[in-house]
């Protein structure tokens, strides 16, 4: 189903409660970067509230929050400051997994697939087996975050079954922001740091900066990278408010993919970047930059939590962490 088709069928689809009243103000955290273009659409161009007034509810307030990790993401969900979260598969992984048998937090929609970089700021760093005991590697929230994970997988595969943890200890936690000025002034202990668009490729315009692994290197491919995520309790008693979310992020994402110079143009302005709109439509039109709703390459990361210890619980499939509203996307 194309994206606009599904976008409808979300819109305009059955309820999945009676109707009652529901909260007249959806809180969305967001965090930084090129990953959440979506959400930074969607608030432009007010895509949810016009879902939400072709569904009834004329009046929706839906308030943007900007926070900068994923654990920090999750700590507002369960602590019921924000209704809607977006962040990396670690944080919606961990946040699955212990609230299963209660909060029942899923994900919503998927976002961005996009390649995440390790970018480094030093000419003898080659391989992970370069970095000293002093060099710190800068990403959102040690241990738990996207990047973390998949510095712990990057880690088995360079130094062996056993070795994941091996550069934890080299970890710190920083902001996207903190961590792209960190590592372009090299006068901190910031020798990695593992960003995301447009932060990654602005450092590579530093002939001092130098790209050390993609995730594509790591999970072979493309793989999602933040999705939207909730409760059981917030989709169940605002049926109408979880579609207008939905199908607002759903004509974001068909957005993107029909007109990348108009999205390049509302990121630049959103986020009041001192970037061109140019310089963005060129790092979406790069070949590593995809945005599905549709998750990819999601099992692997399961699967890796799940036998580093890091879950409880394995997924039998991608559909036990995502609701059911885009269950006939090809996920995997």
């Amino acid at each position: 189903m194309s994206l606009a088709l599904l976008a409808l069928a979300v819109a305009f689809g059955r309820p999945m409660t009676p109707a009652r009243a529901e909260i007249g103000e959806v809180r969305i955290a967001q965090q930084f970067g090129l990953s959440y273009l979506p959400l930074i659409i969607a608030r432009n161009q007010k895509f949810i509230e016009k879902r939400a007034a072709e569904a009834g509810i004329a009046d929706l307030k839906v308030s943007w929050v900007r926070l900068g990790s994923g654990a920090a993401v999750n700590d507002a969900l369960l602590s019921g400051s924000i209704e809607f979260g977006t962040a990396g598969l670690g944080p919606l992984f961990t946040l699955w997994d212990k609230t299963r048998s209660n909060l029942g937090v899923r994900a919503v929609v998927a976002l961005d697939a996009s390649a995440l970089l390790l970018n480094v700021n030093r000419p003898d760093l080659k391989s992970l087996a370069d970095f000293k005991d002093s060099d710190r590697i800068a990403l959102p929230a040690v241990k738990v975050s996207h990047q973390a994970v998949l510095l712990r997988m990057a880690a088995e595969k360079a130094f062996g079954p056993g070795q994941h943890e091996r550069l934890d200890r080299l970890t710190v936690t920083l902001p996207h922001p903190e961590a792209h000025v960190a590592l372009l002034a090299g006068k901190t202990e910031i020798a990695g740091h593992f960003g995301n668009a447009p932060f990654s490729y602005q450092q590579l315009d530093n002939p001092a900066i130098h790209q050390l692994l993609s995730s594509q290197d790591i999970l072979g491919g493309h793989g999602t990278v933040t999705t939207v995520s909730t409760t059981a309790k917030i989709r169940d008693a605002n049926p109408r408010v979880y579609r207008a979310v939905l199908a607002g992020l759903l004509d974001a994402l068909q957005l993107i993919e029909r007109d990348r110079a108009l999205a390049a143009r509302i990121f630049v302005e959103e986020e009041k970047s001192s970037l061109t709109a140019q310089y963005i439509q060129s790092v979406l039109d790069k070949p590593a930059t995809r945005y599905s709703a549709a998750p990819i390459n999601t099992a692997k990361f399961a699967d890796f939590m799940f036998r580093t210890g890091a879950l409880k619980s394995r997924p039998g499939s991608w559909q036990e962490y995502f609701f059911p509203d885009i269950h006939g996307q090809p996920g995997s």
